[in-house]
Order: C-alpha cells, then sequence, then structure tokens
C-alpha cells in the first residue's frame, strides 16, 4: 500500500466503521448509531437531574436503596461511554457496533408495541386511526392480563 492509499484508508476509517455492509445497510446501522448515542446522551442528562433533585430534595431522597439505582447508572454513562458535550468520539468497530446492538432491541420493543410515533399517518382517515388506537389499547390489555414472569427470568 503506498503513502496516497493509506491516507485514503485512514481518512475513510471513521466514516466507514462497517466496510463489510452495504450502502442501504450501513445507512440504516449509522442512523441507528446516531439514535444510539443521542439517546444515551439524553439518559445521562435525565440521570444527572435527578440525581441533582435528589440531592436538593433533602435526606429523604438520598436514602441508600433510592440512591443505588442513580449511582449504578451514572457508572454506565460515564465519559468513556457517552459523548457529553465532545463533537467526536473516537470508538472502535466493537464499541460502535455495541451501541447498535443495544439500540436494536430497544427499537425492537417499540416495533412490537407499536409505540413508534406518529400513531396515526397523514393519509389515515379517522376511522382508521381509532381503530390502530384500539388494536393498541387490546394488545396492552392482554399483555397485562398474562400471568407475571418467573422470577428467574431476567427482565430487559
Amino acid at each position: 500500500m503506498n503513502n496516497f492509499q493509506y491516507q485514503v484508508y485512514m481518512r475513510s476509517f471513521y466514516k466507514r466503521m462497517r466496510p463489510d455492509l452495504t450502502d442501504s445497510e450501513f445507512y440504516k446501522w449509522k442512523e441507528t448509531y446516531k439514535l444510539g448515542e443521542m439517546f444515551m446522551n439524553q439518559l445521562s442528562m435525565r440521570n444527572n437531574l435527578e440525581i441533582l433533585r435528589a440531592a436538593v430534595s433533602g435526606q429523604t431522597s438520598l436514602s441508600p436503596s433510592r440512591r443505588g439505582a442513580f449511582e449504578e447508572t451514572s457508572r454506565k454513562l460515564t465519559a468513556p461511554f457517552v459523548k457529553h458535550y465532545r463533537y467526536t468520539v473516537p470508538r472502535t468497530w466493537k464499541d460502535a457496533s455495541t451501541i447498535v446492538a443495544w439500540m436494536q432491541t430497544k427499537l425492537d420493543r417499540i416495533g412490537k408495541y407499536e409505540l413508534g410515533y406518529p400513531l396515526a399517518q397523514p393519509t389515515m382517515t379517522p376511522d382508521q386511526v381509532q381503530g390502530k388506537q384500539d388494536a393498541l389499547v387490546d394488545r396492552f390489555v392482554r399483555e397485562m392480563r398474562k400471568a407475571p414472569k418467573a422470577a428467574t427470568e431476567e427482565s430487559e
């Protein structure tokens, strides 16, 4: 590999973290990656605000039982994992793929329960919108009536 080829390779490395994907697959992967980063940043910001609220509101909210959840989440959302105020974060292929896989599980759950917004499309009639909302309510009622999962199963 000559110098020019090496420079092209290094420039394209950060633009194309997944050279094994086709263009359309890479576009979907990249959008999911961006969405995952935005979600983690928002989660980190809201967690920090909740910790601040708990600190200001007094001793009752700082009990060890309540504090544990915030501390655990704060450790997961620290600087190496979340972008925060930085413009870019140098990530490896493995790190970026982990974010995409984690976000894909969230998106699958959103799709399963039809929670993607907007629920009503502009081309739908009011009867179609009402039917879709009724179907969603019926699904939630069915899910709530199911027996609880066993204690050994881990919820996501």
